[in-house]
């Protein structure tokens, strides 16, 4: 048997093969450790462990880009062996406000992002034009003042019209709008709306400017029934607070010595209350006193002068050396107190006092905490009894509302909209302009804002 004839000796074969027997050793460990999430710096020239980039969001459809790379893969992402380091992130699509971020990935760990919502790239437009039907109510004045209900679904508008005001219900869903009732110009009133429910509460002063004040309270999913009381004023009624998860409205209030429970019903005294200290009553109705030294829980009879005061029952507040205004939630890990200028958090496990410098507050069902804001902070309270500082800006807060059920707020102030995440600290402007003040349905994704465009001064709505 004869071979043809090759050029390739056999000590050439030999050294190919040694060569090849190398590659697989060399480059075996390192195919190894990179599928088990090690990598080379070749700037070091050292073997260093990768990181993970996980990303999912809505619309699945968006492109994603890292350091400038598009990332041709669908949501969501998961991106393996990333040297650790700082990556610009980019999110697109078409029709949608883009969301940027500098992302940090660490050697054994993974960096998520998600739950996150993009928003649409829209513009705001009126709800009432020219010839509007509301015309026909002859109430198609200028709105001076709107009033959102908790989840967005409603307004309340006041509007002037000759000496009147005039407060209506509008349905942001169905665009309904409903007169509740006629004041003169010189009442004082004030709206209240349920942190929970779409309950409505009006005390105004009564027209024969008696010693009275009416109390009017609805439904805003019934505003065909409306109830009105006449109620005492005194020195002690100085706030209502609303029944946690009630069916109907249902409200607390203080009538001289007695704590009166308001409802579609009527009303009935709960409690005596022989001093003019502050009061809360809890989710199972128990009645709560401030004394000046302790906030204490009473006994559950009609007397509360026998108090149940022990160290699980009683919250200390002698260091506190400002009035309390509101007693504002209870719950089983602290107590929120608002006075003139500060919101004031105390944990009961410790009575260690935090004061956050900041007036206005607004609760989020969703996540269950209380978003507090200065012109110049923002703050969250958790149910836990945590606090944490979410930003600091420039702007001059007016409000804030949640955006969505993961912890997205609405910033406005007079020159705009803007959206902020503080779980990724980051902002986008929704809409520059006018703005006196707006409200957030997160079940039609549209925030509604009473402001200016073009000289046209107007309640807009504005999809996100």
């Amino acid at each position: 048997m004869s071979y043809p004839k090759t050029i390739i000796t056999k000590t050439f074969r030999r050294i190919f093969f040694y060569f090849l027997v190398t590659i697989f050793f060399v480059s075996a460990p390192i195919l190894i450790m990179y599928s088990i999430g090690y990598s080379i710096d070749l700037s070091s020239m050292s073997i260093i462990e990768t990181g993970v980039i996980s990303i999912d969001l809505q619309p699945k459809d968006a492109t994603v880009y890292i350091s400038g790379i598009k990332i041709n893969k669908k949501l969501p992402l998961r991106l393996t062996n990333r040297m650790p380091g700082t990556y610009a992130l980019r999110i697109e699509k078409l029709g949608y406000k883009t969301w940027e971020k500098n992302i940090d990935v660490k050697s054994k760990q993974t960096t998520y992002i998600k739950d996150i919502n993009l928003l649409r790239d829209m513009l705001p437009v009126p709800i009432f034009e020219k010839n509007d039907p509301l015309d026909k109510l002859g109430t198609n004045k200028k709105i001076t003042s709107i009033h959102p209900s908790a989840n967005g679904n409603f307004l309340i508008l006041v509007r002037e019209q000759n000496d009147s005001k005039i407060i209506e219900l509008l349905n942001l869903q169905t665009k309904d709008i409903y007169q509740i009732f006629r004041k003169p110009l010189n009442i004082n009133y004030s709206v209240e709306w349920s942190p929970y429910d779409d309950f409505i509460l009006i005390p105004a002063d009564s027209i024969d400017n008696s010693n009275t004040k009416t109390i009017t309270m609805l439904s805003a999913d019934n505003p065909d029934i409306i109830k009105t009381y006449t109620l005492q004023k005194d020195n002690y009624a100085n706030h209502f607070e609303w029944q946690k998860e009630a069916f109907s409205p249902t409200v607390f209030t203080r009538e001289g010595e007695n704590l009166l429970r308001i409802t579609m019903d009527g009303y009935e005294k709960i409690y005596s209350i022989k001093n003019g200290d502050e009061w809360y009553v809890d989710a199972l109705e128990k009645l709560w006193l401030n004394d000046g030294k302790d906030i204490y829980l009473t006994s559950a009879n009609e007397d509360p002068s026998t108090s149940l005061r022990t160290s699980k029952n009683k919250i200390a507040i002698s260091d506190l050396d400002e009035n309390i205004e509101k007693i504002v939630d209870i719950n089983e890990y602290r107590v929120i107190i608002k006075t003139e200028h500060n919101v004031i958090v105390v944990p009961k496990n410790t009575n260690k006092m935090e004061t956050i410098t900041a007036s206005s507050m607004i609760y989020n069902p969703a996540t269950k905490e209380w978003i507090v804001w200065s012109p110049w902070e923002l703050w969250s309270i958790y149910e836990n009894s945590n606090i944490a500082l979410l930003n600091r800006t420039s702007d001059n807060i007016t409000s804030v509302f949640p955006l969505d059920n993961v912890g997205v707020l609405i910033v406005v102030n007079k020159d705009g909209i803007t959206s902020f995440n503080p779980g990724y600290y980051v902002s986008q402007t929704i809409f520059k302009g006018e703005v006196k003040t707006a409200t957030v349905n997160q079940k039609n994704k549209t925030i509604y804002f009473l402001g200016k465009i073009n000289d046209n001064e107007n309640l807009f709505e504005l999809g996100y």
